[in-house]
């Protein structure tokens, strides 16, 4: 079975732009990066008008140059709010935030998971847009200023659980729905809340969980970062890279001392020099 590689909506543009023989877009006022107008277009109502215009390059991706108004250089096409969308975005990836477990959550714990939502949009726009997360059992009264899939994605689903079974790179690379508990459980309260999660909305799904050398110490549980996991594996990355680039200090860290006190110092070397590679400054394993 070949798997294809995740594209990002900029990518779909370039593609698009050029089948259509625009090789450089006046863009106006718009960010000069593909990804981010592909996004406007979705979001704000903004598309591609054909026709002769004329600018100075600001930027150019891939074989296109973004031109901004003020020059001379010829473009064949310009950013305009009511344009054609030259693109179709992916249905999948999708990301399905379930709120099963909302009325267990504390005031702080909610106030928190809200804004993790918010951070996976943030995330998400990095490659594809809030059309590829779905909310499910959303409590009546919360809303968010975003164009949220409203439908399910056809698809092979798999349900995040870290307590689930393991999964590798390519294994992770052949779902296409992956259901995440819209949960932060900041005292570790809720036992087997993913568990209760898929048994309450009856998601007929195997349950998998992301781990990095067969544990989850140390491995992000944010929901924005499990997102930026998927996608990182489904452009390509392996999922020991993918999580590696995700941890924070302090997950890099304890990760790194809980290799260390168990005997194994080139994991441990690993993590600190991912560490190090960020600026952060270690020193407890080179006293060791």
């Amino acid at each position: 079975m070949v798997i294809k590689v995740l594209r990002t909506l900029g990518e779909e543009l370039a593609e698009a732009l050029k089948a259509k023989g625009v090789s450089s877009l006046l863009i106006g006022r718009l960010e000069p990066e593909l990804q981010r107008i592909a996004v406007k277009m979705l979001t704000k109502g903004y598309g591609i008008i054909y026709g002769e215009d004329k600018g100075r390059t600001v930027a150019e991706e891939l074989g296109v140059k973004l031109l901004r108004p003020g020059g001379e250089e010829r473009a064949e096409a310009r950013v305009e709010k009511g344009g054609e969308i030259p693109f179709t975005p992916p249905e999948t990836p999708q990301f399905v935030l379930d709120f099963s477990l909302w009325n267990e959550l504390d005031e702080e714990e909610k106030r928190k998971t809200l804004f993790q939502v918010e951070m996976a949009v943030a995330t998400i726009r990095k490659w594809l847009w809030e059309g590829n997360i779905r909310l499910a059992n959303l409590p009546p009264g919360i809303t968010f200023p975003y164009s949220f899939a409203v439908k399910e994605a056809e698809g092979k689903c798999v349900v995040l659980d870290p307590k689930g079974d393991d999964v590798d790179s390519e294994g992770l690379r052949q779902f296409d729905v992956f259901i995440i508990g819209a949960v932060v459980d900041k005292g570790r309260r809720l036992k087997n809340a993913t568990l209760r999660i898929a048994e309450k909305a009856g998601y007929d799904c195997p349950r998998v969980r992301i781990a990095l050398w067969g544990s989850t110490l140390g491995v992000p549980d944010e929901i924005n970062k499990i997102v930026e996991i998927v996608l990182r594996v489904k452009r390509g990355e392996e999922l020991d890279k993918a999580i590696l680039g995700t941890m924070s200090k302090s997950d890099l860290l304890a990760r790194a001392k809980w290799e260390t006190d168990r005997g194994d110092r080139e994991r441990a070397r690993v993590l600190i020099e991912v560490a190090k590679s960020r600026g952060f400054k270690v020193h407890f394993l080179e006293t060791k």
